[in-house]
This record gives structure tokens, sequence and C-alpha cells, in this order.
């Protein structure tokens, strides 16, 4: 006698190799004996803003003083200096606002008055307050000279970088 499968008999042995019993779902975490957690606050929001290098030039350059004037300490007695910027440059870089300029800086040395020449370069990342105010941080400044005298003292005194920090402060 041969055996047929009824096709009844296909379909129950394909059902049954084909199905999977229990759940499809993964099982629950376990019970904590705490309250639940509050989804923490965001440690960094991302806002995509358009601003235009004119708006924020202008917006840059009406903030920033033009000039200034100091004292510093050189060969036993306070020098007196003062500085005027010209325009400010805006580019972007990298997620950052890049600001350039050119310092003239005019020295009161004894015997005579140095005028100093100075490229600024400054990198910062903006960013909006809580009350909304716009704000740099992450500030990198560069300075340089294409003046020779200046490298010299830089070189001896670590001038660019006095110049620098007194920018980022």
């Amino acid at each position: 006698m041969r055996l047929v499968p009824s096709a009844f008999t296909v379909s129950l042995l394909a059902l049954a190799c084909c199905s999977r019993f229990g759940p499809v779902y993964p099982p629950r975490p376990a019970a904590s004996e705490g309250s639940p957690l509050a989804d923490p606050e965001p440690a960094r929001i991302v806002a995509h803003v358009a601003v235009t290098s004119a708006a924020m030039r202008t917006a840059l350059d009406d903030a920033a003083p033009k000039t200034g004037e100091g004292t510093f300490p050189l060969l036993g007695g306070a020098r007196r200096y003062t500085w005027e910027r010209g325009a400010l440059d805006v580019g972007f870089s990298q997620g950052r606002v890049v600001l350039t300029t050119k310092v003239q800086a005019r020295v009161a040395l004894p015997l005579e008055k140095l005028d100093v020449p100075l490229d600024l370069r400054i990198e910062a990342e903006p960013i909006v307050s809580s009350t909304y105010a716009i704000r740099l941080q992450s500030v990198e400044v560069h300075v340089t000279s294409s003046d020779a005298r200046l490298s010299v003292a830089d070189r001896i005194a670590g001038i660019y970088g006095k110049i620098a920090e007194a920018i980022t402060e």
C-alpha cells in the first residue's frame, strides 16, 4: 500500500515547521524598587540658524572696540601703547566663526615711537544663552606680524602669546 499524504496533512506539517510559539517581543525588564528616572536635560541642542556674514560683521564691528590704550613694564618703567583696529572680516570654518583684522599698534619708547602692524585671527563658536544673547565660546586667538622686530621680541619675551591672552580675556 502506498502512502500518499493528503493536502491537509502536508499543510499542517508545513505550518508547524514555519510557526513559532511564544512571544515575538523581548521580555520586560526586571522591576526596580525606586521611582522611574525622568529623561535627563539635553547636554547640547543644535539649532541651525542662517546668519549672513554681512549682518554678523556689522554686529561684531559695532560691539568690538576700535581703539585702546594701556601700559606695560619695560626697562624699569611703564611704557605706554595705543592701538587701532581695522575693519573686521568674518568667515566661517567647521562650525566656527573666524574673525580677521589688522591692528596698528604704537608703542612709546624712550627715544622714539614704534609703529607695529599686527594681524589678528580669532576663531570661536557662537552660542545663544538662555537670555537669547549671542556669545562666543572656545575662543582661539592667533596674533602674527610681518615686522621683524616684533618677531624677535616674540622669541625673547613671548609677545604674541601675551597679546593673545589679553584679547581672549
